[in-house]
């Protein structure tokens, strides 16, 4: 498993069965918990071009935005990339039922891609209650 997928699997893993409907506080809470921990390690290199920076959770914004900084230049990658990474954010967040839930009840999952050199991001993967 490569390391750039802990924080996600951790994300999944940690949080807790959901009860017969969908409780706020506590998804709340279970996810300020996990993005506290994640935040730890905070700037570490998860490979040779990609360092975590971090997650933020806005619990009255409904939103968890997960950065990272890849150190590759937007017009060396390869063609796809951008579909590749959606389809597999998507995967990891919507096909669990905990996040699905999450996503219904209008919470948004971001993950930010920033590159150097430039004040611009790489298009970010949302995720909102319409897509799951």
């Amino acid at each position: 498993m490569r390391a750039c997928t802990i924080p996600i699997l951790m994300l999944v893993v940690f949080i807790p069965p959901p009860a017969l409907s969908f409780n706020e506080d506590e998804f709340c809470f279970a996810v300020s918990d996990i993005a506290r921990r994640l935040n730890a390690r905070k700037s570490k290199w998860l490979d040779r071009s990609t360092r975590y920076d971090g997650v933020a959770v806005d619990c009255a914004a409904k939103t968890l935005e997960v950065k990272r900084f890849v150190n590759a230049d937007l017009d060396s990658m390869r063609e796809g990339w951008k579909t590749r990474k959606e389809r597999a954010w998507s995967h990891d967040f919507c096909s669990d039922e905990r996040w699905r839930k999450a996503i219904h009840a209008g919470w948004a999952v971001v993950s930010i891609a920033l590159l150097p050199q430039s004040s611009r991001s790489a298009p970010s993967t949302s995720l909102h209650s319409n897509t799951a």
